[in-house]
């Protein structure tokens, strides 16, 4: 499995072990069945001090730690969008935002006040060629007080991706109802899990089980797929849009 939205491999600080933190993380993924780990920090521009070693030197370093642990896991790159202002003109930044090379670039959009401000910074990337891919719509104070707003990006081409804990319901009975709503209004695309703590486990493949169990394999496949779409850079699975209010399947085929 792929697990597009997490971070594994923590930033090095001088101890001992620097990367025991990252391996734990690490084997609770393997043991949860993902094979394939999108790492995505926050984007710092290159004017910051600790730049200086990038984070594909330290996930090069990570990756044969990895091999060396006997641990099947393959670690890929991006950075998290979560200001418009970390947006510039510099062509060699730009491609650092990116999702493994691709033209996805994750945002977050959860501290954002003014969807005239979110709608400026994707209308931005998109100018740029990019995809943009926002992240857990669901902790979004603009779409869960205007979901309408979600469907209005969604419209002009936005991918967004849940957190599995928001499907099982980890983060609440509201929360997964939301979630819910936005697959089934078509407005949601990929999922991926994000413990919240290093010692939390990761649960993408029983919310995989949840989704197969509730709403059919349909629903599974269709967003694993945009997984692999993501990473491969690859043009995502999307269906129009409907209303929250009238939806009552992801899809016009299938359990739901």
């Amino acid at each position: 499995m792929i697990n597009l939205y997490s971070k594994i491999v923590l930033e090095k600080q001088e101890l001992e072990e620097p990367w025991a933190e990252s391996i734990g993380i690490a084997e609770r993924a393997v043991r949860n069945g993902i094979t394939t780990f999108v790492n995505a920090p926050p984007f710092v521009k290159r004017g910051n001090e600790n730049f200086s070693m990038t984070l594909d030197e330290e996930q090069k370093e990570f990756q044969a730690l990895l091999e060396e642990n006997n641990l099947d896991l393959t670690v890929l790159h991006a950075y998290c969008i979560r200001s418009r202002k970390r947006v510039t003109e510099g062509a060699k930044e730009q491609e650092l935002l990116t999702v493994n090379e691709t033209s996805y670039v994750y945002v977050d959009l959860s501290g954002f006040s003014s969807a005239v401000f979110a709608q400026t910074l994707l209308d931005r990337l998109q100018r740029g060629n990019y995809r943009p891919v926002l992240i857990f719509p669901e902790f979004t104070p603009m779409f869960i007080n205007n979901p309408g707003f979600l469907h209005y990006f969604v419209n002009r081409g936005a991918v967004s991706i849940l957190s599995a804990e928001s499907i099982l319901r980890i983060h609440g009975k509201e929360t997964q109802q939301l979630a819910i709503k936005f697959l089934q209004a078509n407005l949601s695309h990929g999922l991926s899990s994000s413990p919240r703590s290093a010692l939390e486990p990761f649960r993408l493949k029983q919310a995989y089980d949840y989704i197969d169990l509730e709403f059919g394999t349909d629903w599974t496949g269709f967003l694993q797929k945009n997984a692999e779409h993501i990473i491969e850079d690859k043009p995502a699975v999307m269906y129009e849009p409907v209303p929250m209010q009238k939806s009552r399947r992801l899809f016009p085929w299938g359990k739901g």
